[in-house]
C-alpha cells in the first residue's frame, strides 16, 4: 500500500515529531542530547530552517520549525545521518536510530502555532516526567523565559506575547492536542500494589520506607520499569516524586549500588538486593 503525502505547508511551518527505532531510548546521558542539539543547530544556517520550539524524551523529539528552500525531508537526511553516525561509534552499535517516516504536520494558522509551542513544552508533564514545563530542562522553556541564545528563536513567538504570556500559556490547565506517541494505559491501584508487593515484599508504604536506602532505590527502578506512574509509585511506596525522578534518572545508580553492597558483604547476592534472599553456603 503506498505511502500517505505528506501535507505542504503553506507557511513552511511544521510540527515535526521524531521518534526512536522500535522504541529504543535514544538519549542516554547528556552528551547524547547535547550533540544533537549541536548537530541541529549546525545545520540551522546551511539548511535555512527556524526552531520556534523544541523538547526532548527517551525515545522522541518534538519539534516547531520553519522550512526555507530545503524540504524536511532533505533536513532530517542530513542532520539524521550525522547524528546518528555519531551515536552509532559512540554505542559501538548499527542500523537505524530513527524510524523512516517522521510525523509533521502543518501549521497554518498563528492559533495553531501557539497551541503547538504549548503542548511541545507540555509534553513532559503528559508523560509523566515533571509536574510543570519549568522542571523540565530538556526543552526550549528556558530560552523563551532566561533570553538564552541559540538554536531557538524566539523573536517570532515574543512579537506577539510578553514572556509573562508565554508562562502562562504553557502552564495554565487544559487540554493539549498535537502529535504524539501514545503514552501507556495507567494501570489501576490494585495493580500497582501487586507489583509493589511481587518486588519488595512490602505489604504498605510504611514498610517499604523501612528498608535501607540503597535497596530501597533499587527496588523503585525495578517498580518503575514495569511501567507505573511517578504519581502511583510515590503513593504505593511512601517515597516523594522529587527522590523518585532522581532515582530513575540515574542510568548508573543500580551497578553502583551492586557493587557497593556486594564489596560490603561477600555473602550477599544480587537475590537479596531485591527480594531478601540470602546467599547459600
Amino acid at each position: 500500500m503506498p505511502r500517505k503525502a505528506r501535507v505542504v505547508s503553506k507557511s513552511g511551518i511544521y510540527h515535526v515529531l521524531l521518534r526512536s527505532f522500535n522504541g529504543e531510548i535514544i538519549f542516554k546521558d547528556g552528551q547524547d542530547t547535547e550533540k544533537f542539539l549541536d548537530v541541529l543547530e549546525s545545520y540551522k544556517e546551511t539548511c535555512g530552517f527556524k526552531i520556534y520550539a523544541w523538547c526532548m524524551l527517551a525515545g522522541h523529539i518534538h519539534l516547531l520549525m520553519q522550512t526555507g528552500d530545503m524540504p524536511l525531508g532533505d533536513i532530517f537526511k542530513r542532520v539524521g545521518g550525522k547524528f546518528v553516525y555519531w551515536y552509532n561509534q559512540k554505542y559501538s552499535r548499527q542500523g537505524p536510530l530513527f524510524q523512516d517516516r517522521y510525523k509533521s504536520e502543518p501549521v497554518e494558522s498563528d492559533k495553531n502555532f501557539l497551541m503547538v509551542v504549548r503542548f511541545i513544552h507540555r509534553n513532559p508533564i503528559h508523560h509523566e516526567l515533571c509536574d510543570s514545563p519549568a522542571e523540565y530542562s530538556l526543552s526550549s522553556y528556558s530560552a523563551y523565559t532566561d533570553g538564552e541564545q541559540g538554536l531557538v528563536d524566539t523573536e517570532y513567538l515574543l512579537s506577539k506575547m510578553t514572556k509573562v504570556q508565554f508562562i502562562k500559556l504553557v502552564t495554565s490547565e487544559g487540554q493539549d492536542e498535537g502529535l504524539d506517541i501514545e503514552s501507556p494505559k495507567r494501570m489501576n491501584d490494585e495493580q500497582v500494589r501487586k507489583i509493589v508487593y511481587k518486588i519488595s515484599k512490602c505489604q504498605s508504604p510504611q514498610e517499604f520506607c523501612q528498608l535501607p536506602q540503597m535497596k530501597r532505590e533499587i527496588l523503585i527502578k525495578k517498580i518503575k520499569d514495569e511501567g507505573v506512574s511517578f504519581r502511583q509509585l510515590s503513593k504505593h511506596t511512601g517515597v516523594g516524586i522529587g527522590v523518585i525522578r532522581r532515582c530513575c534518572d540515574d542510568k548508573s545508580l543500580i551497578p553502583v549500588v551492586f557493587d557497593r553492597l556486594l564489596k560490603r558483604n561477600k555473602n550477599t547476592s544480587v537475590a537479596w538486593l531485591t527480594n531478601g534472599v540470602k546467599k547459600p553456603k
